[in-house]
């Protein structure tokens, strides 16, 4: 069975955790730097002391919050299940390692130092809202006194504060290299003579793509959006038994946007992202690229899904820049069927909620 987490957001909010009530000036100084950067706190138990990252458990949206607090031998993740929500699938470095039927998991596996990165999807019937978090943490080195704990807080919000760009990335790509055109809807290149180009390629969150937006994120300026950028790559059809390239299209990219919601800040921005994109030889059927969803991104490295879906047709891969390295995928969904691209064939799938890695 697993084993209950101590430091939770609703223990928190019934005062069984509280803040210690001496400070460190090590403390003091980094808060100074980085209060703007995240809500890193020492937190108290009964036998015990953590540092934990509140970011997200101060979330507006109650749908939207969870936490981690960490010590040298344990790790406490707690969430707000969604409504309809029975539980949760907990993975670490992208390994299952727990399934769990309430609201929190300690993690005992640890090694002190390591950074580790765990990923919650909740899991309930087909009416149930879902909600996927990326939680990103740093688990404290030393004896886990209040001092060391003060010592690990303060090089975590010292890490955050650094943190001045992030950027977040959706795209949509055809694993195949040709696809065949359906047998009706796209004119003079409908039928088995034809086919259409794929991007021939696994995950990868740098690779050619269908469609592709991504969000650039300033922290310095108060989580501002400072880019945002989109393309569609144009389809190519050909003749399907001499391999002869017939024409090309590109279509419009004007149903593709990427939006900063009201509620963003330094700690945290949420992002709206909206994807239609159709097949420009075949306007005779209501086939496109859709996906839409909402979004969260913290500064000291967490995220969530918390609200969205897509077609399955093709694939979709969302992916996080910290500012300081590659792109890393969070989600990743395969194709079901290549007719999904038609409207009516197969129903959306709910984004969050399913495996990706990070």
């Amino acid at each position: 069975m697993a084993e209950k987490a101590s430091f939770t957001i609703q223990n928190i909010a019934t005062q069984k955790i509280k803040a210690p009530t001496a400070s460190y000036q090590s403390l003091k100084a980094a808060q100074n730097i980085a209060s703007e950067a995240a809500d890193i706190q020492i937190l108290r138990s009964s036998d015990s002391y953590a540092v934990a990252d509140l970011t997200m458990a101060n979330a507006d949206r109650e749908k939207g919050r969870a936490m981690w607090a960490a010590a040298p031998d344990f790790v406490d993740l707690s969430w707000q299940l969604p409504r309809g929500a029975t539980g949760a699938v907990i993975f670490k470095n992208n390994l299952e390692i727990a399934s769990v039927d309430s609201d929190n998991f300690r993690d005992t596996d640890v090694v002190p130092g390591e950074l580790a990165s765990y990923r919650v999807e909740t899991v309930g019937n087909d009416s149930a809202e879902t909600a996927t978090w990326g939680l990103e943490v740093t688990v404290p080195e030393g004896s886990g006194s209040q001092s060391s704990i003060s010592s690990a807080a303060s090089d975590i919000s010292v890490a955050a504060a650094a943190r001045t760009t992030s950027a977040v990335r959706h795209q949509t790509f055809i694993p195949m290299a040709k696809v065949n055109a359906p047998p009706a809807g796209c004119g003079q290149y409908s039928g088995s003579k034809f086919e259409f180009d794929g991007n021939n390629r696994s995950w990868n969150p740098t690779g050619s793509y269908k469609t592709r937006v991504t969000a650039g994120i300033d922290w310095t300026q108060n989580g501002k959006l400072t880019s945002a950028t989109k393309g569609v790559s144009s389809t190519k059809v050909y003749n399907k038994s001499t391999k002869k390239l017939l024409a090309t299209k590109t279509a419009s990219s004007a149903n593709i946007s990427v939006s900063r919601l009201s509620l963003s800040n330094s700690k945290e921005v949420d992002l709206r992202f909206k994807v239609h994109a159709g097949n420009p030889f075949c306007t005779g059927v209501p086939n496109a690229i859709e996906a839409a969803f909402t979004m969260t991104v913290t500064r000291a490295g967490s995220w969530s899904i918390i609200s969205g879906e897509h077609r399955q047709m093709p694939n979709h891969e969302i992916a996080i820049h910290g500012g300081n390295g590659a792109f890393r995928n969070v989600y990743t969904r395969a194709y079901k069927d290549a007719t999904c691209l038609v409207r009516f064939v197969c129903p959306v799938v709910k984004l969050a909620g399913y495996r990706g890695g990070y």
